[in-house]
């Protein structure tokens, strides 16, 4: 079966949208404030063709990508993938918010040794996208952000700029990937050595995401991690605070959401595209995550 292309936002329609023109449109540098922005939009799943890494500057933000929600405030870093779906739940009146979009392609320019482990940790398919920086880093990365924003616009073009933005952003990924790096170094002095533990529930994590159309049962997922189902609940619920069952089905109910966004499917198509036996069978299994039929569910995000 093909499969329904999802509706994903891209960085040109991002860059499309700015009154200033960029010199590089491979970066954009955002800055979101609540009580300025209406185009955040709450309770709306979407997925992006960028990576995006968000900081908090002040306020509060609930967001939830794929499984995982989190209420950040100031020095909080959220980062995601293209193949993250990402929902703001909750903003608060105060909150701000800067950060850098970058296309997939463009991080070939960034120039370090990106299949080494100890400096893409922090972009790797891990279980959390969340990270509290110190402040010596949230400063650092505020810097950068700012730095970039002034750099990649036309008008202020000159012989070596855009050598410069992809430099700020080298320094950007060298600063957090150090600072992962620290912690997890540190993690290794606790009295629990989670390191299998975390290796696994990643392993976990990454099936799901390339599977969980097809297959929705525990049992599955343990078979082809070579653990018994109940070795992975144990160890799922240790590091994600969930059952496996929990995380499989709300990988669903992400997409199912992001299909619903798409007008030209009806409910028999979604279905279908989620393999589902039946629509009563999904709409049921919809209805029991969300409280809301999907028609319902629907309507409801046009409001």
């Amino acid at each position: 079966m093909k499969a329904t292309k999802l509706p994903i936002l891209t960085l040109e329609e991002i860059v499309a949208m700015q009154a200033e023109k960029q010199l590089d449109n491979d970066i954009h540098v955002f800055e979101l404030k609540s009580n300025e922005d209406a185009e955040l939009r709450l309770n709306y799943p979407c997925k992006g063709d960028f990576l995006a890494i968000m900081l908090v500057v002040s306020g509060t933000v609930q967001v939830k990508v794929d499984f995982e929600t989190a209420v950040l405030g100031s020095r909080d870093l959220v980062f995601t993938l293209p193949n993250n779906i990402t929902e703001f739940q909750a903003v608060s009146s105060d909150c701000h918010m800067i950060g850098i979009l970058m296309s997939v392609e463009s991080m070939s320019k960034v120039g370090f040794a990106m299949d080494a482990d100890e400096t893409m940790i922090f972009l790797s398919e891990s279980y959390s996208k969340f990270i509290e920086l110190d402040s010596e880093v949230f400063d650092a990365v505020g810097h950068i952000v700012n730095r970039l924003d002034r750099i990649n616009r036309k008008d202020r073009e000159s012989q070596y700029n855009t050598e410069v933005i992809w430099r700020y952003a080298t320094l950007l990924f060298y600063e957090l990937s150090n600072f992962t790096k620290r912690n997890a170094a540190k993690a290794k002095n606790n009295t629990y050595n989670s390191s299998r533990q975390e290796e696994l529930a990643i392993r976990f994590v990454e099936l799901v995401a390339r599977d969980f159309r097809l297959h929705r049962d525990v049992i599955y997922y343990a078979e082809r991690l070579h653990v018994s189902r109940k070795h992975l609940t144990k160890i799922i619920k240790f590091v994600f605070g969930l059952t496996p069952k929990q995380i499989i089905d709300g990988k669903v109910i992400a997409e199912a959401k992001v299909l619903l966004q798409k007008r030209e499917l009806n409910v028999r198509e979604i279905m279908r595209e989620l393999t589902f036996e039946d629509q009563p069978t999904f709409s049921k299994f919809f209805k029991k995550n969300t409280g809301l039929a999907p028609l319902s569910y629907r309507r409801h995000i046009d409001n």
